[in-house]
């Protein structure tokens, strides 16, 4: 699968789950509102810091001077990068009105692979319900000359209450149990975070259309995929192609008919059941 098709993926994914939480998060990468009341700068909210926004005006505000909150807390968002803005932006004495800081958000560079980097993720060991979200300077930064913005990941973790949110941090986090919040699994024909009762977990790539492609798929590539991904730890599971409720199919690692259902990720990378 190449990587813009698994990078439309990601963001489709986080924004639909995020959607059916926030309802109105069709809106990313999330300017809408006014700037926050002065508090912490760009220059104290570097990568690894974590940010909640408690109401939803600071959610939708195309700037973020809230305190960061310990990554050990409940919040929504973390900080994955901070670039400088295009040279064309940068060169501006006035901040972009709140519609360009819609229509230029998108196009920077706060993406996928970012969240790759950040994750640890990789082709055989994916990420899903993970997307960006940019923060721009706000008027009074850029005033003072300020021309950075910042990338943030968030995922559709929730507390079953209100809104998305998340304890402990991202970065590296694929190599650790708790990576079972962001990977896919099967609950039948639905794509589920692992971290929640599963029959099969996903490994590696989306299989091919039917055909002899499809049957090499299923025969030979997944097999061996869900042998690497699972390691010592995969006696009880089975490689196998499941359909999705979207029309799509992967290769997953399954339970046999009967099994009771899974909780957490048999990814070797992350050491193994969680569950």
């Amino acid at each position: 699968m190449s990587g813009d098709r698994r990078a439309g993926r990601g963001r489709t994914v986080g924004l639909v789950v995020l959607g059916i939480v926030l309802a109105v998060l069709a809106v990313a990468p999330g300017l809408v509102g006014g700037d926050p009341d002065p508090g912490v700068g760009m220059e104290d909210q570097g990568v690894g810091t974590c940010h909640d926004y408690p109401t939803v005006e600071e959610y939708y505000s195309p700037s973020d001077t809230r305190p960061p909150v310990p990554c050990t807390e409940p919040h929504l968002a973390e900080t994955i990068a901070v670039r400088e803005l295009p040279a064309d932006v940068a060169s501006r004495d006035q901040r972009p009105s709140l519609e360009a800081m819609q229509r230029l958000g998108p196009s920077l560079d706060c993406s996928y692979a970012d969240v790759v980097a950040y994750l640890g993720s990789d082709d055989e060991n994916p990420h899903w319900f993970v997307t960006t979200q940019v923060r721009f300077p706000t008027e009074q930064e850029w005033a003072d000359g300020e021309r950075r913005f910042r990338c943030d990941a968030f995922t559709a973790v929730t507390t079953g209450i209100d809104r998305p949110i998340r304890r402990g941090s991202l970065r590296d986090v694929m190599e650790r149990p708790e990576s079972a919040a962001v990977r896919p699994c099967l609950a039948g024909p639905e794509i589920v975070p692992c971290s929640r009762p599963h029959d099969s977990e996903v490994v590696g790539g989306e299989a091919p259309p039917a055909g002899p492609e499809r049957t090499r798929f299923a025969e030979r590539v997944c097999p061996e995929a869900v042998a690497a991904f699972l390691g010592d730890e995969g006696e009880d599971l089975v490689a196998a192609v499941h359909d999705t409720a979207g029309g799509r199919a992967f290769c997953v690692a399954t339970i046999r008919s009967g099994d009771p259902l899974l909780e957490g990720t048999h990814a070797v990378q992350a050491g193994g059941a969680s569950s």
